[in-house]
């Protein structure tokens, strides 16, 4: 995606977005405070459990093979999943500096870890969880987003 597909796909979110109820604001000045640790937290969390799994993926797919399991289908969607998110866990990591200094580039960054989080889950087929996840997720950053620059 260029920069110009980008932006009018997270513009035509907000605009959906901005049709639900607006927190108030001291409820989105505790969250635009806490949003970078949180987001270092989580990310750590994230990065340390997709590793985590990737090993017990690896280490237990022997054992599924010999009960017949499809490997090919089901568990390579999930390392399909734990790749993407590994990646939204990293960009978690990498949007601290920018949420912590109320920076544009750091909400960016949030944006699309839990974009890229959400693909991860249509490929772990844990569809509904994901879409409730995102949504919610979304709500509450494009509440906060006109706090960053």
């Amino acid at each position: 995606m260029n920069q110009k597909s980008t932006q009018k796909f997270i513009e035509a979110l907000q605009k959906w977005f901005s049709q639900l109820p607006e927190l108030p604001t001291n409820i989105k000045d505790v969250l635009v405070k806490i949003t970078p640790i949180l987001a270092l937290i989580f990310g750590i969390l994230g990065i340390l459990g997709s590793i985590s799994a990737f090993g017990a993926l690896t280490a237990f797919s022997p054992f599924m093979m010999m009960g017949r399991v499809n490997s090919m289908g089901y568990f390579g969607y999930n390392y399909i999943s734990l790749i993407l998110w590994l990646v939204a866990a990293v960009m978690l990591v990498s949007a601290y500096s920018g949420t912590n200094k109320r920076k544009l580039s750091g909400w960016n960054r949030l944006f699309w870890s839990e974009i890229i989080s959400f693909i991860g889950s249509l490929f772990a087929y844990e569809i509904f969880s994901g879409l409730i996840g995102c949504v919610i997720a979304l709500y509450l950053l494009f509440q906060i987003k006109s706090y960053y620059k």
